[in-house]
């Protein structure tokens, strides 16, 4: 049985985990690092407290969590557009299969 050192776990980890051929240079680094910047949060929290009002949500619900949580989730995914996340978000609309 052979040790493979923590060097080449470690480059097998890292060619593992990037993006490969050229993927990165078209992501958004947010993306890639799970993080928002001030304008994607700024814009997050606007369309959560829109939508938050017009199905009458208090700010600490469980409701608003999941919520929060559901637009974190398809912001991650790609889903940018307010009306698309709208639209994802509709407790009324039918279910995507």
């Amino acid at each position: 049985m052979a040790i493979v050192g923590k060097g080449k776990i470690a480059r097998w980890r890292q060619e593992a985990l990037s993006p490969r051929f050229g993927e990165a240079e078209n992501m958004n680094a947010a993306i890639l690092t799970n993080t928002f910047e001030p304008t994607e949060l700024a814009f997050l929290q606007r369309l959560f407290d829109e939508i938050c009002a017009e199905r009458g949500l208090a700010g600490g619900s469980l409701a608003a969590n999941n919520l929060a949580a559901q637009m974190i989730q398809l912001y991650q995914q790609g889903v940018r557009d307010p009306r698309d996340l709208q639209v994802h978000l509709d407790p009324d609309a039918p279910l995507r299969t």
